[in-house]
Parts: C-alpha cells; sequence; structure tokens
C-alpha cells in the first residue's frame, strides 16, 4: 500500500486492461448506474476468463495465486450473476467458473490466511467474507459447498483477529482495518458469530479521534485523509452498516459526506495537493461509486452531483479515451475497484438515489482535516497542505472541461522546498537521490492559521528532513537520525484567494556544509504539468520570473537572498519529476546564515484581479484588490523563526479589519496605526473596504516593518 504512484504519467510503464471489454456489451456508459453496471458486467467475465486451469502451475485454481484480488473478482461475479439487466444474469457458465473460483480459495485457506508483516489478512477478509455473502443470498450455493466456505471464512477472520491484535498500528492505520472490520461484519452474519460482531464494532470506535471536519479520515497515525484510502473507508463503512444495520455506522456515513464533494472540481479533476508525498500522483480520480454510496443512504444530492462526474471521467479512463497530452491510459479500473460498483448496486436494491445538487462554482474553505485551504472557482481550483511528511504544500490548476478522462489544461503541481546532499541527475539511480534529497516538513511541523470571509491561509514551520517514513520519529520527543536532517529550516505560507494561489516559501541555512563537487544545492522548484505543455518563462525585472503554461500564469519574485540564490531551469532532476521546471537555487557549499525568500502568484491567465508583492523586514506580505476596487486585502507574514511587528499607517476613509491566528482582533481606532504582531511561521489577514475605490500605491506606502527581536521597543 506504501508503493508510489504514478508522479509523471509518460514517464513509467503504465497499466494497461488485461481484458478488453467483450464486443456484446454496448459504449462505456457515462452515468453512475449505466457505468457500475457496465463495469459489473465487463470485469465479471473477464477476470473468470483469466483462472489459471493448468494443475502443473502453483497458481492452479486462482488468477492472482489466491490472494484478495481472486476473491474480488468472484464478488463482482456474483453482482453480475444477480441482476436481470446483466449479461450474465443466472449464468450457468459464469457461476460455475466463479464456484470454482471460490472452491479453490476456501481450500487454500482452511486455516485462514496469516499475514504478520503485511496487509493480506485484512484485505482477504473483505473481499472474501464479501463474495461469499453475495453468493449466498443468491440461491444458489449447496450445502455442502457453502459449509466449506463458511469453516474456511471463519478461519480467516480468526486469524485477521489474532494479527490485528499483534499489530503495533491497530487504530492507528485505517485503510486496511476498515477493510478488516467490515469483513468481521459479514463473517459474523454468515458465520453466526458474535464475537467477529463485537470485533468489528470496537475497531470502528478506535478512528473517533481522527474523524476530521470536513468528513475526512486520517489514513495513517494522524495524518490528513488520502481520496483513494478515503474510498476505502467508506465503502468499508456502508458494508458494516449492511451486515449490522448499526446506527452508529449511519452516523459515521454522515460524517464522511462533505469529503468528496469537498475534493472534486466540478470538472472532475482532483487536485495535486490532494496526494501525501509518497502518493504524489497527477492522475487519481475519485471512484464514482463511493460518493454514489453516500448519495443513497443519505439521499445526499450534492454526493449524487460528484458521483456523476466522476463516472463521466472514469467511463473516459475505462473506454481508453485519452487527454491530448496522454499517449497511453495510465489506470486500469480492476476488480478491486469493482467492488465500489458492486456494493453501490446492491445498496440501490433498497435505496434510490436523490436529484444531484451541483456545488457552488466558487467557494473558499478551510479543511482541517487537509490541514489547509482549498479553493474551487470556475476552472481554477487550488489546494494547500501542511500535512506531516509533505514534500509540496501547494497544487493549482486550470480546468478544460473537453478533455476526456483527466480534465486537466495544466498546473502547477508543486513547489518544492529542497536541499539535496550529494549526486542528483540523470545518470544517478532515483533511489539514491531520494536518500540525498531533504524536502519533506516533519511528523509534527508547527501550523497557523489565519482567515476571513473570502480568504484563507495556512503558514508551516518545519525543518528540512528526508522523505523516508522508515526510521523518522511519529511523537514528539523522539529522536531523529542525524542524517535526516539537512541543517536546513522552511517556513511556508500558502493562501487562496478567488482565483488565485498565494504564498511565500523561506528557507534558512543552521550550519555550514555542502559541497559542489557532488552537485549539493539549496533551491526551491516549481513544477508544471503536463509534461507536454509548452512553457514560457519571462524575466521582466532581475528579481522576478513570469511563467506560462496553457492557461495557467505563474509569477515567481525573489524577495531577499544572501549566499548567491539565482533563477534558473532544472533541467537535471530525472523522469518522473518534470524534465524542465523554473528553480530558485543556490550550489553548495552553503554558510549558517544563507538564506532565500521568495513569493508565488498562480492565477487563470483570463483573472480580472491582480496581485502586488510587498517586501518587508523578515516578512513580506500581499495586496489583494477585488473587481471594484472597493475591497481588498492586506495579507502580511513572518519570514523569520521569531517575533516582529509590521504597521499599517491610517488610511483615510478606509475600514480595516484585522484577524490573527484565526480570530478577528479588536480594531484599530479611528486615525489610529494599524499593528499586526507576528511570532515565526504566522500571518495576519486586514480586510480593507470603502466606499470608493482603494489606491493600491497609497496602501502600499502605508505598509512598514516595525520593532522585532533584539531591537528596543519604540
Amino acid at each position: 500500500m506504501l508503493a508510489r504512484s504514478l508522479l509523471l504519467l509518460t514517464a513509467l510503464p503504465l497499466l494497461l486492461p488485461l481484458v478488453k471489454a467483450d464486443e456484446d456489451l454496448p459504449p462505456v456508459p457515462q452515468d453512475l448506474v449505466g457505468f457500475c453496471r457496465w463495469t459489473v458486467q465487463d470485469r465479471a467475465v473477464g477476470g473468470l476468463k483469466r483462472i489459471v486451469h493448468d494443475e502443473q502451475d502453483p497458481k492452479f485454481g486462482t488468477v492472482y495465486g489466491g490472494r484478495a484480488e481472486d476473491a474480488n473478482i468472484a464478488w463482482v461475479a456474483a453482482a453480475a450473476y444477480r441482476y436481470e439487466w446483466s449479461r450474465s444474469y443466472h449464468s450457468e457458465t459464469l457461476r460455475d467458473d466463479a464456484f470454482f473460483l471460490m472452491d479453490h480459495l476456501a481450500e487454500r485457506y482452511t486455516k485462514g490466511l496469516r499475514d504478520e508483516s503485511g496487509l493480506d489478512s485484512y484485505f482477504f477478509l473483505q473481499s472474501y467474507a464479501w463474495a461469499t455473502w453475495w453468493w449466498l443470498e443468491n440461491g444458489c450455493v449447496d450445502a455442502p459447498r457453502a459449509e466449506r466456505w463458511k469453516q474456511s471464512l471463519a478461519a480467516c477472520a480468526e486469524v485477521a483477529m489474532d494479527v490485528m491484535q499483534r499489530n503495533l498500528c491497530s487504530g492507528q492505520y485505517a485503510n486496511p482495518e476498515f477493510y478488516y472490520l467490515s469483513g468481521l461484519a459479514a463473517a459474523s452474519v454468515i458465520c453466526k458469530r458474535p464475537d467477529f460482531r463485537t470485533e468489528a464494532g470496537l475497531a470502528l470506535t478506535r478512528y473517533e479521534n481522527v474523524r476530521w471536519p470536513g468528513g475526512g479520515v486520517a489514513y495513517f497515525h494522524e495524518t490528513s485523509p488520502q481520496h483513494g484510502y478515503q474510498q476505502m473507508v467508506t465503502k468499508s463503512v456502508a458494508l458494516y452498516w449492511l451486515a449490522t444495520k448499526d446506527e452508529y455506522a449511519m452516523d459515521w456515513l454522515k460524517q464522511l459526506a462533505p469529503y468528496f464533494v469537498n475534493v472534486q472540481q466540478r470538472s472532475g479533476l482532483v487536485t495535486d495537493a490532494e496526494q501525501p508525498w509518497l502518493k504524489h500522483s497527477l492522475y487519481n480520480p475519485i471512484n464514482p461509486a463511493v460518493p454514489g454510496m453516500l448519495a443513497c443512504l443519505l439521499q445526499d444530492g450534492a454526493n449524487r452531483w460528484a458521483g456523476e462526474i466522476a463516472a463521466r471521467n472514469r467511463a473516459d479512463n475505462v473506454a481508453e479515451r485519452l487527454p491530448s497530452f496522454l499517449p497511453r491510459n495510465p489506470n486500469w479500473y480492476n476488480y478491486q475497484h469493482t467492488t465500489y460498483a458492486a456494493t453501490l448496486l446492491r445498496l440501490l436494491e433498497d435505496h434510490a438515489l436523490p436529484e444531484p445538487k451541483p456545488a457552488p462554482a466558487r467557494r473558499i474553505i478551510l479543511d482541517h482535516g487537509f490541514f489547509g485551504p482549498r479553493s474551487q472557482w470556475d476552472d481554477f481550483a487550488a489546494a494547500a497542505t501542511t500535512r506531516q511528511m509533505s514534500n509540496s504544500l501547494a497544487g493549482a490548476y486550470i480546468a478544460d472541461p473537453k478533455e476526456p478522462m483527466l480534465p486537466l489544461d495544466s498546473a502547477l503541481n508543486g513547489v518544492f522546498a529542497e536541499v539535496l546532499r550529494g549526486p542528483h541527475g540523470p545518470d544517478v539511480p532515483r533511489a539514491k537521490q531520494q536518500a540525498a534529497t531533504f524536502q519533506c516538513l516533519d511528523w509534527t511541523p508547527e501550523r497557523h492559521y489565519v482567515r476571513c470571509p473570502d480568504f484563507v491561509a495556512v503558514s508551516c514551520l518545519s525543518p528540512m528532513v528526508s522523505p523516508y517514513w522508515n526510521d523518522h520519529p511519529w511523537l514528539p520527543g523522539e529522536r531523529w537520525s542525524i542524517d535526516q536532517f539537512a541543517g536546513w529550516s522552511q517556513i511556508q505560507h500558502w493562501a487562496v484567494w478567488r482565483d488565485h494561489l498565494i504564498g511565500f516559501v523561506a528557507l534558512r541555512c543552521h550550519a555550514d556544509g555542502g559541497s559542489a563537487e557532488t552537485d549539493d544545492a539549496a533551491r526551491v522548484r516549481w513544477r508544471f504539468a503536463p509534461v507536454t505543455r509548452e512553457l514560457g518563462i519571462a524575466q521582466p525585472s532581475a528579481e522576478t520570473r513570469d511563467v506560462s503554461c496553457g492557461r495557467l500564469r505563474v509569477r515567481a519574485q525573489l524577495l531577499g537572498e544572501t549566499g548567491g540564490f539565482a533563477f534558473g531551469t532544472d533541467q537535471t532532476t530525472p523522469p518522473p519529476d518534470q524534465p524542465e521546471s523554473l528553480i530558485l537555487a543556490r550550489p553548495g557549499p552553503w554558510l549558517t546564515g544563507d538564506h532565500v525568500e521568495v513569493a508565488t502568484d498562480a492565477r487563470p491567465a483570463a483573472s480580472d484581479t491582480e496581485v502586488r508583492i510587498i517586501p518587508l523586514t523578515e516578512g513580506a506580505a500581499m495586496l489583494l484588490i477585488e473587481p471594484d476596487g472597493k475591497r481588498g486585502f492586506l495579507w502580511v507574514a513572518s519570514l523569520a523563526r521569531h517575533f516582529r511587528q509590521h504597521v499599517l499607517a491610517p488610511l483615510p476613509g478606509v475600514e480595516v479589519r484585522r484577524f490573527e491566528r484565526d480570530v478577528e482582533l479588536t480594531p484599530p481606532q479611528t486615525g489610529r496605526e494599524t499593528i499586526v504582531s507576528l511570532h515565526g511561521a504566522e500571518s495576519a489577514v486586514l480586510e480593507l473596504t470603502s466606499n470608493a475605490p482603494l489606491d493600491a500605491k497609497a496602501i502600499q506606502a502605508s505598509l512598514r516593518s516595525g520593532w522585532g527581536r533584539g531591537e528596543a521597543h519604540p
């Protein structure tokens, strides 16, 4: 489960369909229910055709050697057999093939499936239990065969319980444990074992403390959600409810409801910033059946709307309709994916889908589970996260709904603060480069939020650490290995406002080091996508670069530096990273005190707003004025690790509201200065309103830096 996802779609071997759709099926439907029905029919037949019948083959009687994906095939086949609309309705051939597969699974696991070091004990239990449930419910299983399956299932459940009790991550690794609990719930009914039901309920309660506002569930320890794993959680809770009718599970589903509507942009894009570093993937769409489950069980029109959009994109994926910038299909809708469709179809037997309810075309939110802000503004989408171990906090995307499957025009799909130590380049193995790259937030970064209506920002302070989980501590007070630190710290601030993603990044060196002989470098890197989109990089001044990428425009402005940081283009990072991207770099060796401060403004080319970037002492600000000119925001951020005040002189005719540390402070008295007091890694926002158009130059001239650490109080 911790394998890295696709980073650059055209640079890795891509998964293609293993079995083509049978010719008697019509084209893939683009609606939610039609898509689910089509994929269940197609994958059921296609999967069973791949069973190994050679008795000399170690995989005899299975497809994948007898693990979860084999049980998923049998589960999907049970759904295809069940419904009158299916071409396999009551098909004896399909039933016999599925029973052949199920019999061999039961024979292999008469004593259960024990996987102490991995996840198979949990994943297989869910798939096998629900495949058994579906076939028994179909009413075509003879009594001796049913008894063999039940005995094998009970053994698998008992072994899984034993493995879970020995697992150090019990209660802290949601996606396998939710598969486990939903499998136990099914096994409790099938095998008439109340102890399975009790343990399933206990497993569900272990995640009460990591149900984040906004519908997400931490997928590992106390991290923010990841939508692929969130899908696993949602399906598992729905199945648990189907088995138990436990109202506690229905409460869970209600709290999960907002998640997918927030994650998915109206075009179907899911922003790259949704992914932790080890899942940093451009194409990772929502499984349409998951919001469909929430829609039918909760009568939630917003999730129906999200599911219909996801179905359209997934139908393009399954039909291999490619965007203009992809040479091959990056994803295959496999049997595990299809169990979601089977689950939704089962729920739809008793629950109708509500009418779709579109989400607002323009919205800005602070998602505390995501640890950052989100913005969806017409075709523009942006997100910034400060989750543990992230190597890129922010991403901005322009949607192109005319593109099939992946409706992307262009993207800033990563802004990386990083320190490279050791050889880097196209000829150096990727694993060696990763071991010598420091770009992640540590496990307990310092975070701050600030927001007011229509504006949300997050701030983060962290040392620069190596992007490996391995021996990294997860709790405050645990010690790191010295080779996991770069000797640099970073401060990042990111905000969403209208159709802008704006941010500040500061890197500071705390120990001499680096070597020119091994291509060491400290840098900020902006990565753009897709790789086929031509980049235009203009230089309006020595400190500024303007990048055009499709309909996306990005301005990077150097605010200050010591040590020789300079703009350039990166052509050293091998696939799967972007072969050419903008960088602001300082080669080794470096000295204590070297630092760089840079601002970023990403927005659509057609944006009708302007962002003014203002350098300050140990900080920076951005002035944002809305199109009517009568309302604006002054966002002020600290780029040092200690206290500093910034002062805005009185502005005649302008009303000022001041927000710090996610609360509104007392407004300044008439004719008095507005003082912004920031500690390290904090930001504040001033809302400016006037009956007349705001004077941007006057506001900019009225802002100055005040008292800071080590200075006499004025």
